[in-house]
């Protein structure tokens, strides 16, 4: 379970950060895409809590072998907030902001 913990994690922050290389055809430092780069990334990350509350699992995990989101509701959580990083790491990069990323 943590190795697909760990590869949707992965290749959502990967989807996230080609999501703002998609971004860039507009200008990589404008205006207009910094600011509809946020608001996606503020959308991810509201999609990723609402996966979170609805999955109605616990935070922690009880222990090694029994690990936390679980279910699909989970992984999209999971997957909601890689993908958020992911974008905002683009982004930060994209700015010059050396403590962004």
């Amino acid at each position: 379970m943590p190795d697909r913990q760990a590869l949707v994690s992965l290749a959502s922050f990967l989807g996230g950060s080609f999501l703002g290389r998609v971004g860039d055809r507009f200008g990589a430092k404008s205006r207009g895409w910094l600011a509809l780069g946020t608001l996606l990334q503020a959308g991810l990350t509201m999609a990723a809590s609402l996966c979170a509350l609805y999955a109605h699992e616990d935070g922690f995990a009880d222990s090694r072998g029994d690990p936390s989101w679980t279910d699909t509701k989970g992984f999209l959580a999971l997957a909601f907030a890689s993908a958020s990083m992911g974008l905002q790491a683009l982004l930060g990069t994209r700015i010059g902001a050396h403590f962004a990323t």
